[in-house]
């Protein structure tokens, strides 16, 4: 299960969750393309994470990825393909 922010609040998430940095590069770019379309706030803060120094080193001490649930996955999945 997973907790996220929706609509300012904080709700749970049931399903499994998938580790973005576990997936194949072609299903990273349907998926970024999914998160572009569907969600473009996630998608600049994703693209600002990159770039943020306190992120890297929090990815580098505790090794840090990015999770989202499933049918969040099959969602943006969706979109990407579209």
């Amino acid at each position: 299960m997973s907790v996220i922010r929706r609509d300012g609040e904080w709700v749970s998430v049931p399903g499994e969750d998938i580790d973005l940095s576990s997936l194949e590069p072609a299903v990273k770019r349907q998926l970024w393309r999914g998160i572009q379309k569907k969600n473009p706030d996630l998608a600049d803060f994703l693209r600002s994470q990159k770039s943020d120094p306190t992120v890297q080193a929090l990815q580098e001490s505790f090794g840090v990825s990015v999770c989202i649930t499933t049918p969040e996955f099959e969602e943006y999945m969706q979109a990407g393909a579209e």
